[in-house]
């Protein structure tokens, strides 16, 4: 292996192996077994040799599942937040997808060829190719964790891992497979059924305890699981009712769905199902999109706010996701003139107001978004962009002066008390 390759694999000594993967040979190529690929260095070589990175990167035996992970070699430096771990293009490269959906370019390569690129052994057997990669063609680098420190996500046909928070030296990398922001009960809800497994990490742990404390029981945990169902499905109708006007009357009567879910929350919560605890957050911001569909203003911005504010993600990926549909109902509500109906008593914030927030959110969306995606990210240039264009507006206070923090604060706390938000919520200005 060259040494200049930041690029390593962490193995142990072992004896020549017959297998065709370690060996390049003109011999019958014997399919990999069935056992986690960190025990086939060529093959973990081959694997880390298709990315891109800086960083010197492992794979070996997982600490967290039976099979292998991606790690930080225990001669790296502390990686810290926002930093990319490697990107891909693509991760497994496929010789043909048409005739070898399930063979990788190092499958391929290792074992003899016939003269249509199909891998095979010499006596013939043309099934031989089609369980080429039965080892790893469903390689992944990360292992699953529901608290991941890193991310993933495309740039065009580019795949890109970045670090969500400090990941030090010889520490596994984690990334979730599923979204993080729903409920303990349906993340392992979809890792059962779609990976098989139960999830029993820290942070589940933690949500059941905190869910159990809030129920006063376990026994009620089955209530509440079943509400979440309900809450989901009562939404998926009514996305759907406003996509298909006239076919389902029921979900299309906004006013009927809040009070539906109402009803479903007080069955759990008889006070008030907290405001954390999903799906309320992004069920709050799926109601605020559809009423913005309705051209209604007052109520979008209204829980677009609670939504967002209100629930747990409050940075990475998915919260600068989820402030640009929060930012998009600011800028259409910011647009409303001063003079309009809607900013009569009862109605939206003032046009200032909505300004001072609408600029110190996005400049703090745009900083989020560098760390996030990085700064050479089109998501991140397009935010910036549009930051710059909003910006070219504004004649008076600029963003990092005093003024521009007066301003924020001073309108973040009057839409806040407008949207029902309690100031804790609210988000702080960085230098």
């Amino acid at each position: 292996m060259d040494t200049k390759n930041p690029l390593q694999v962490a193995t142990a000594e072992k004896p020549p192996s017959t297998n065709a993967l370690d060996n390049d040979s003109d011999d019958d190529f014997t399919p990999p077994p069935r056992e986690a690929f960190h025990a086939h260095p060529k093959l973990c070589h081959e694997m880390l040799r298709t990315v891109t990175t800086t960083l010197p990167l492992q794979i070996r035996s997982s600490t967290i599942s039976m099979g292998s992970g991606l790690f930080l070699s225990t001669s790296a430096s502390l990686l810290p937040a926002g930093r990319e771990i490697y990107r891909s293009v693509p991760l497994l490269t496929a010789i043909d997808p048409s005739s070898n959906p399930n063979i990788c370019h190092y499958c391929l390569s290792s074992g003899p060829t016939d003269a249509f690129g199909s891998t095979s052994t010499k006596s013939g057997n043309a099934d031989n190719h089609t369980k080429a990669c039965s080892a790893c063609h469903t390689a992944r680098f990360c292992s699953k964790n529901c608290e991941p420190n890193a991310f993933v996500f495309f740039e065009g046909n580019e795949l890109r891992v970045r670090s969500l928070r400090q990941i030090a030296a010889g520490e596994e990398i984690t990334v979730s497979y599923v979204d993080t922001n729903i409920d303990v009960a349906a993340r392992r809800e979809i890792l059962q059924h779609e990976h098989f497994f139960e999830c029993r990490c820290t942070r589940c742990k933690s949500e059941r305890k905190e869910h159990v404390a809030l129920l006063k029981s376990s026994k009620n945990l089955a209530a509440l699981h079943q509400a979440q169902r309900n809450i989901i499905t009562l939404m998926k109708n009514a996305v759907w009712a406003a996509n298909h006007p006239g076919r389902n009357a029921q979900y299309e009567d906004l006013a009927t769905v809040e009070a539906q879910l109402r009803t479903y929350t007080s069955n759990v919560f008889p006070s008030n199902w907290p405001d954390h605890i999903a799906p309320l957050p992004m069920t709050r911001m799926y109601l605020a999109a559809l009423y913005i569909n309705e051209e209604k203003l007052v109520p979008a911005l209204r829980l677009a706010l609670q939504g967002k504010l209100m629930s747990r993600c409050k940075n990475g990926p998915d919260w600068v996701n989820e402030m640009m549909d929060l930012m998009s109902i600011l800028i259409v509500t910011g647009n409303i003139p001063p003079d309009s109906p809607l900013h009569q008593a009862g109605g939206l914030p003032t046009m200032d107001d909505t300004h001072a927030v609408t600029y110190g959110y996005l400049c703090e969306v745009c900083k989020e978004a560098g760390t996030a995606f990085g700064g050479d990210s089109k998501y991140t240039k397009a935010i910036c962009d549009m930051f710059a264009g909003l910006l070219a507006k504004k004649t008076d206070a600029r963003p990092g002066s005093k003024e521009f923090g007066q301003e924020f604060e001073e309108g973040q706390k009057k839409v806040l008390a407008w949207a029902g938000v309690p100031e804790k919520f609210g988000i702080a200005l960085r230098p």
